[in-house]
């Protein structure tokens, strides 16, 4: 159940790319909220999706999409004031990602 959320994940520089980004999400929802609370947030992420996925019978994109989605709407509600850089170099606010993040999901 667990490994369903690498099916359909990005491959090659996109895969290194996307898990960067997480990565600048992730580091600071687990100061804040401990590493107990933020894997039960991730593992309850993966087993929504994959029960999502079964129940509708849709075909298996991977959990990797919802993670990274729900990772930035979380993120953006802590923290809406933080700026990450996109490509290095276009200042973006946090929250300004988290609304293209749901509204790219859906």
């Amino acid at each position: 159940m667990f490994t369903y959320v690498f099916v359909g994940a990005h491959r090659g520089l996109m895969f290194a790319f996307a898990v960067f980004l997480l990565y600048l999400i992730a580091l600071p929802l687990e100061r804040v909220w401990g590493t107990r609370r933020f894997l039960i947030m991730v593992g309850a992420t993966i087993l929504a999706a994959a029960g999502m996925a079964a129940i509708l019978d849709a075909e298996l994109i991977g959990g990797w999409m919802m993670l990274a989605v729900m990772m930035w709407l979380v993120h953006g509600f802590l923290f809406p004031e933080h700026v990450l850089h996109l490509f290095f170099v276009l200042p973006v606010r946090v929250r300004t990602l988290a609304i293209i993040a749901l509204l790219g999901f859906m």
